[in-house]
């Protein structure tokens, strides 16, 4: 999907986020497989691979949280996005605590999983899922605004919701009840209410998040390219390369309200052709240039 879609910085998210990924997988595993080999049955020594395997696990688990703050800053003011992209690389930091600490219990003890790392493992959750409804919050809230000033009546925040808004909210409920189940169920305080076992379908999910965003990416874009083929037979004046090209574009990080522009029919404002790509101020003027011009060409 990488190689086929775009490499954008969403999709390089993506890309080493599945890597990083994959790598943890085959570590862990054929750590395991190592270590339970009935030659080193007797050898408690500590399992240095464990550790080393948090930095593909970070790497895999909080890169949801940054492929949502990639959507979010591409709806927000420059000011805005830029606090936002601060809280969300400072929550990086408990969650890296979290994650060494998890590794360091697994190097030491020699085994994956007791009360106390599954306890571990609900907090560095819990700390992702506050990034994560931080970031969810302000897509929502954009995208609405965005929605409401809209020269379109079909626009890609249209897409959005249709997408992203599921997804978006999904991740957060899986991420909120997964901490939840993990903590509560493996400190003593609901263990009898709370079974830990109730938290595996949440983590099997969670797993799963980066090939569900990519999935979700993918249909967003070729939604977005097909709904603009559509509208170029109405609209013959605006060609088909112009508009994928603009809507690519902002598949890839463009600010929204450019793209918006983009589909505007009538609107021939090439985006190549401003001085900054995300300058809407300057693509708003080139649109009531073009406005102005439709209007004295109709009358």
């Amino acid at each position: 999907m990488y190689f086929k879609s775009g490499n954008g910085k969403y999709w390089s998210i993506l890309f080493f986020a599945a890597v990083a990924g994959f790598l943890a997988g085959i570590l862990e595993n054929a750590t395991v497989a190592f270590i339970c080999l009935p030659s080193k049955k007797e050898n408690n020594g500590i399992v240095v691979t464990f550790l080393i395997n948090e930095i593909f696990w970070t790497t895999q688990q909080y890169s949801v949280p940054l492929l949502n703050m990639t959507k979010m800053k591409t709806l927000a003011n420059t000011k805005t996005g830029d606090i936002l992209k601060y809280v969300i690389l400072f929550l990086l930091l408990p969650f890296i605590f979290f994650r060494f600490w998890i590794g360091y219990e697994r190097m030491m003890k020699g085994y994956l999983v007791d009360d106390k790392i599954s306890s571990l493992h609900g907090f560095a959750f819990g700390t992702i899922a506050i990034s994560d409804l931080i970031c969810t919050l302000s897509i929502l809230y954009y995208i609405n605004k965005i929605a409401d000033t809209s020269f379109n009546s079909y626009t890609i925040s249209q897409q959005v919701k249709k997408s992203s808004y599921t997804i978006l909210i999904c991740v957060d409920v899986v991420e909120f009840f997964l901490s939840i189940f993990d903590i509560f169920a493996n400190i003593g305080i609901a263990e009898d209410v709370i079974p830990a076992s109730v938290a595996t379908p949440f983590q099997c999910l969670m797993s799963n998040f980066i090939l569900i965003l990519a999935i979700d990416a993918l249909l967003f874009k070729y939604s977005i390219t097909e709904s603009t083929y559509d509208e170029t037979t109405d609209n013959e004046s605006f060609s088909v390369d112009q508009k994928n090209s603009a809507l690519i574009g902002a598949s890839r990080g463009l600010n929204p309200r450019v793209a918006n522009l983009k589909l505007a029919p009538h609107i021939i404002c090439s985006i190549e052709k401003t001085n900054v790509i995300n300058d809407s101020d300057e693509i708003e003027k080139c649109y009531s240039n073009e406005k102005l011009r439709v209007r004295n060409e109709t009358v």
